[in-house]
């Protein structure tokens, strides 16, 4: 198993550390880092005008239980709204994930412990007056145990879509869970099993193409416990066909750990894949990416980090243009700090590792704040990220945002990254 996947991420890796030519950098110490809030878990969004729109977790200070908050910027992230609490129920509510209709209306979705006992479910509010008032919570799951980790979707038509993992069927191998509306949420249809592998799922991702197709991927324990990998399934149209061995992929197919698939819709329907996977350097784990064209054709993986300290978390957005920015978690200087890189050219050519929390100050390495699990969006022919600073007494939701015509790129086997002393060194 994996032997054309091992073979091509060798071959990678010649071709990375052979390469020592450059096409220009982008000067990351320029880019102004501002507070969002206090928080967690941030996820960004943005609508056609270039507004951004952000979800997260934070505590209401009535209880101790944590509630989804929504606040939205109309100047480019230099300033944000007052947060907004969507979920506002006494019970946990967690990892929220928000899209934009094209007609402008904002849909959130999350998971929350409101039913009672302790199985969350999946809950769902809509605004259609840019984030100022919000429909009353319905839930989506409605199934007999645990329902978590929601990602949503928009549809060409409005329609809206909804993945989540659930227990539903076997507590011991969570399956990936599947809903929509057309009527902009008044009515999903009964959750459907789009998985139904006998491994454990976990980490869906869901993207929906301008022809209606649905695209979603997952983290799947079938191949392994010990190596699980990305599976991806695809439907021309809302509802999926009874899952199968044929109907289903393992993109991944590593022979170690793979994990975090996240997915992305660029120029040309083109879909990208990104997770991370230490395949290459069993004790340091590399964010990967993979282009899927129209016809189904899946390019070789191209190693996107490489850097010298673990990769994990990914985050990946694409527009229409061909630009395309990659985020991500990294350990290279011990405390985690948010590395990116981005294309103007479908990932034909690639930018420098960027480190956007830190900036590319040699002496600002040695911060002691981690930060995990970042966002990413274009709007506007700039990418903004968000993430997450740890901190005490609580965390801190922090953004930055890169004007990627400014940003020089290269071949995209060229992997640079500034080391702690300053200077330039190929991997």
């Amino acid at each position: 198993m994996g032997l054309t996947w091992m073979r091509s991420i060798w071959v990678s890796a010649l071709l990375t550390m052979a390469s020592l030519v450059f096409c220009g950098s982008a000067d990351a110490a320029k880019n102004v880092v501002t507070a969002v809030g206090p928080g967690s878990n941030p996820v960004i969004a943005s609508d056609a005008r270039g507004d951004l729109f952000a979800v997260f977790e934070t505590s209401s200070g009535t209880s101790s239980a944590k509630d989804v908050c929504f606040v939205t910027s109309g100047d480019g992230g230099r300033t944000w709204s007052a947060g907004t609490n969507i979920s506002n129920t006494a019970h946990a509510a967690s990892k929220p994930c928000i899209a934009v209709e094209g007609g402008g209306a904002i849909d959130v979705a999350w998971s929350d412990e409101a039913g009672g006992g302790n199985n969350s479910d999946i809950y769902f509010a809509r605004s259609t007056d840019n984030g100022k008032s919000w429909s009353a919570p319905i839930d989506l799951a409605r199934t007999k145990r645990g329902s978590t980790n929601p990602e949503i979707a928009i549809g060409p038509d409005n329609s809206i879509h909804v993945v989540w993992i659930d227990e539903s069927q076997d507590i011991t191998k969570p399956d990936v869970f599947y809903s929509w509306s057309k009527d902009g949420g008044k009515r999903f249809n009964p959750p459907q099993n789009i998985s139904n592998t006998p491994g454990i799922c976990s980490a869906p991702s869901i993207v929906v193409a301008d022809t209606g197709a649905v695209h979603v991927a997952w983290l799947d324990t079938t191949s392994g416990k010990d190596h699980p990998d990305v599976f991806y399934r695809r439907s021309p149209h809302g509802a999926f066909a009874p899952a199968n061995r044929i109907n289903t992929r393992n993109i991944s197919n590593s022979a170690r750990i793979s994990s975090h698939p996240v997915l992305a819709l660029g120029r040309g329907e083109r879909l990208y894949i990104t997770w991370t996977d230490n395949s290459l350097r069993p004790d340091l784990s590399d964010v990967w990416c993979v282009v899927v064209g129209k016809n189904g054709k899946m390019t070789t993986p191209i190693n996107v980090s490489y850097t010298s300290g673990i990769a994990s978390n990914p985050a990946i957005s694409a527009d229409k243009e061909g630009r395309v920015a990659i985020a991500w978690s990294d350990s290279s200087y011990g405390s985690p700090h948010i590395f990116s890189r981005v294309s103007r050219d479908n990932l034909d050519d690639v930018s420098y590792v960027m480190d956007l929390s830190h900036g590319d100050d040699p002496n600002n390495r040695g911060d002691s704040s981690p930060c995990k699990d970042p966002s990413v969006i274009i709007a506007q022919g700039s990418a903004y990220v968000i993430w997450e600073q740890q901190g005490a007494p609580s965390s801190v939701i922090n953004l930055t945002s890169l004007t990627l015509k400014d940003i020089g790129t290269g071949p995209s086997f060229d992997i640079n990254l500034k080391s702690a002393n300053g200077k330039r060194v190929a991997f």
